[in-house]
């Protein structure tokens, strides 16, 4: 298992793992322009150099201060529970405070229990509530941690 930078040549599999894995999934040219704006917040999971799983981040300016916003994380059906998710977290945990975030944030569709339990475990608390936020008019979850 290695975490590394995304690369161009891995856009097809992260693609391909987005939309097997959200009811609303981000478009191709998403994906290129977070690479292309911040490559550093933008990871991906390998495992024997298949691409199983990614997480992006930005740094982002919220009442004065400088929080990291957890874009997206994703890992492969066939690669979940093996602690692969865990690991992206931290990858884009640790990128954030060596940015000098104060704290990270993240959106979280309601309902999507699994996706709540593991920020949960992970020491994420929900602090709002983000009305008709997806396309399909369902709400979001906002959800913060301190770093």
């Amino acid at each position: 298992m290695e975490i590394r930078n995304f690369q161009a040549t891995d856009l097809q599999r992260v693609v391909k793992i987005e939309r097997e894995s959200f009811r609303s999934p981000w478009p191709e040219i998403l994906f290129r322009r977070r690479s292309e704006m911040d490559p550093d917040g933008f990871s991906v999971a390998t495992c024997e150099s298949k691409v199983v799983g990614y997480v992006i981040g930005r740094i982002e300016i919220k009442k004065g201060l400088e929080l990291g916003h957890l874009m997206n994380l994703a890992v492969d059906e066939e690669y979940r529970r093996q602690g692969i998710g865990s690991l992206l977290l931290k990858e884009i945990e640790d990128y954030f405070k060596r940015e000098g975030a104060r704290g990270i944030w993240l959106e979280t569709r309601e309902g999507n229990r699994a996706a709540e339990n593991f920020y949960s475990k992970h020491g994420y608390e929900q602090i709002d509530v983000q009305e008709g936020y997806y396309s399909d008019g369902t709400d979001a979850l906002i959800m913060c941690k301190g770093l």
